[in-house]
């Protein structure tokens, strides 16, 4: 039977693969072994590697499944307000399976986070309210995460229409009164959110994170 050999890239190491199996060769344990005898260059092998062990240290790629983008308001603390919403779920990785809550991620707007008064939603009435346009944040990744066809668990409309989206496009938080927007990550990947204030707009993308291995065959 002819023999062959394949070589795949594992972070620091390398890992052989014979027709019979394969090995690991730790190339910083020899690396350092090599320079403390220099005379008798001696390689640390490490047998049998297990599958995660290997598929652990493979590079991620990242793919967008879903994005949506909203106008800015002129208000000064209104953006504000939307910045520090946007900064507190950006990057944010939910896990497959996993439920995501705008409420835990954010906590209360406080003005120790930098919140301030901006007009907000409240019974039907436009009321001045600590942290008033955090729920564009919301909503703009709401808008995200239907493009992703991603399952919704929890959200709530405003009871007045609102500037920035489609009348059934919003979804209300209210973490006083309980109100929260949750959505579901039903992939088989993690889903990373990441939402940024681009040119006018808060834009919220999110983006499955893929993972694969690299290999090179002799």
């Amino acid at each position: 039977m002819r023999k062959y050999m394949r070589i795949l890239i594992a972070g620091m190491g390398l890992v052989i693969m014979l027709s019979g199996g394969y090995m690991a060769i730790d190339k910083t344990k020899a690396q350092a072994n090599a320079q403390t005898h220099p005379a008798q260059r001696t390689t640390v092998v490490k047998s049998n590697p297990t599958s995660e062990e290997v598929l652990r240290s493979f590079p991620h790629e990242e793919v967008m499944i879903g994005q949506a983008s909203t106008q800015l308001p002129a208000s000064k603390s209104y953006v504000t307000n939307i910045q520090i919403a946007s900064n507190a779920i950006n990057n944010q990785v939910v896990q497959p399976g996993e439920t995501f809550s705008f409420n835990k991620v954010t906590g209360f707007p406080t003005a120790d986070k930098g919140y301030q008064p901006g007009p907000g939603i409240s019974n039907g009435q436009v009321v001045q309210m600590l942290g008033g346009g955090i729920c564009q944040v919301s909503t703009t990744l709401y808008d995200s995460v239907l493009n992703a066809n991603l399952e919704v668990v929890e959200r709530y409309p405003h009871s007045l229409p609102v500037s920035y989206v489609p009348r059934g496009k919003d979804a209300m938080v209210y973490i006083e009164e309980g109100y929260d927007f949750q959505f579901k990550n039903t992939t088989t990947e993690p889903v990373i959110i990441k939402s940024s204030l681009q040119g006018g707009k808060l834009v919220v993308t999110l983006w499955e994170q893929k993972s694969h291995s690299s290999s090179a065959a002799l």
